[in-house]
């Protein structure tokens, strides 16, 4: 529970710091494109401040005698009543600023600004670039308005050097006003992909720590493993050892007990590690073409009393990996296949693509044959530890075969392996 709760944090851990990258990510993105349409819109309102400033400044003439003509501008109500909004300033030398509006203006401001003080610089100083100007409503009520003016200088000399300013003049507001609903819809776009990709940064997390996951899982199994299974031989292996000590039976008989104790010790530890380099997938199968045939007669070498029936036959396997499987199996059958007589008979038969081991004792309960390859299983008449045969069968389907095991007509077990044929 402990490996659980601490895979759980670093999972969420995982997840929120890819949640993290990823909104820092889109506020990048995000300040990019504000500030994209911000460039747009602002662009946008430059060009259309001036081509209104070009459209006005066409419909002033000059005059034969080289003066600037505005009436055809003045009666081109159209263009005056559309919108940016044009004003016309002239040079006069009546007002403190120096410039005068030529004609009344087609709408009117309404409020103070900063407009004069702009058409005096487009008259006096010939300023091209666009200006903001300030602009307080005379009624408070009303709202702080921000105007955008671009203005062009107009001048002719007919002798009185004459000089005239046209500006356009239009509230930011109208070209901006869709920025704050595009602003709103990449906030709530960012937050909905920060949600997603907390979701899955939630996923990949969890796939990302998966195999460690599983060497976690695999290694606290290999530890309980151990523990359940060496309990046992080391309580025998003490309580031998305690016995000759207090002289219970001579030195020599006491000691050779221990060495057949540490040795079956031995054997569930080296069981054990293979089971743990199998649940990790570090145990290799490296095959080569071997006489199952010849295979089986070096095996049953270390027993007493096998019916060998033989018959010639090539597979393709690891030769260590299914000694140890085929060994697995005879011991199991000595271990349980004792006749009446308290001997065992064992038969080993090989025949193409199959090995064969039986035996003549009292045969599997039905009740356990299911779980006869689980890990662990034993019944009362059981002097093992329970992995030699969940061993055997991973060995044989590494091999691409198959284990089976079933009850004899007569009396005893039958295990069956099957190759597959080449």
């Amino acid at each position: 529970m402990k490996t659980d709760a601490a895979l759980r944090r670093i999972r969420i851990r995982l997840a929120i710091i890819y949640a993290a990258l990823t909104g820092l990510t889109l506020i990048v993105m995000a300040g990019f494109a504000l500030n994209s349409d911000a460039q747009v819109r602002d662009s946008s309102l430059n060009d259309d401040l001036r081509a209104a400033v070009q459209q006005a400044s066409a419909d002033i003439v000059l005059t034969e005698g080289g003066a600037l003509d505005t009436e055809q501008f003045l009666a081109n109500t159209e263009l005056r009543q559309s919108y940016p909004i044009i004003f016309v300033w002239a040079t006069s030398d009546s007002t403190e600023s120096g410039v005068e509006l030529v004609g009344e203006p087609a709408y009117d401001v309404g409020g103070d600004s900063n407009l004069e003080d702009y058409a005096a610089s487009v008259l006096h100083e010939g300023q091209q670039w666009p200006w903001t100007l300030w602009y307080e409503p005379w009624d408070d009520a009303e709202p702080h308005i921000n105007l955008r003016a671009q203005g062009s200088r107009i001048t002719t000399f007919d002798g009185a050097d004459t000089r005239l300013a046209v500006i356009a003049v239009a509230d930011e507001a109208d070209w901006f006003e869709g920025s704050s609903d595009f602003r709103r819809r990449i906030y709530v776009v960012s937050a909905f992909l920060v949600v997603l990709s907390a979701l899955a940064g939630w996923f990949i997390a969890g796939r990302a720590i998966r195999p460690t996951a599983r060497s976690l899982f695999q290694q606290e199994r290999l530890i309980a493993d151990a523990a359940h299974e060496l309990r046992t031989p080391v309580a025998r292996i003490r309580a031998v050892a305690e016995g000759g000590v207090a002289g219970d039976e001579p030195a020599e008989v006491a000691l050779a007990r221990v060495v057949d104790e540490a040795e079956g010790a031995g054997h569930i530890i080296d069981d054990l590690l293979t089971l743990a380099r199998m649940d990790a997938g570090r145990q290799m199968v490296q095959t080569e073409p071997i006489r199952l045939d010849l295979l089986a007669e070096q095996i049953v070498a270390h027993y007493p009393d096998i019916t060998l029936h033989l018959v010639p036959t090539e597979v393709y396997a690891d030769p260590g990996l299914l000694t140890r499987a085929i060994d697995n199996l005879l011991r199991n059958a000595f271990a349980h296949g004792t006749d009446g007589s308290g001997d065992a008979a064992v038969e080993l038969s090989v025949y193409p693509s199959t090995l064969v081991v039986s035996d003549r004792g009292p045969g599997i309960d039905m009740l356990a044959l299911d779980h006869l390859f689980d890990r662990f299983h034993t019944d009362e008449t059981s002097t093992g530890h329970g992995l030699g045969l969940p061993i055997a069968r991973w060995i044989v389907e590494a091999h691409g075969g198959t284990l089976s095991a079933a009850n004899r007509p007569d009396s005893g077990a039958t295990f069956t392996i099957t190759f597959p044929k080449s």
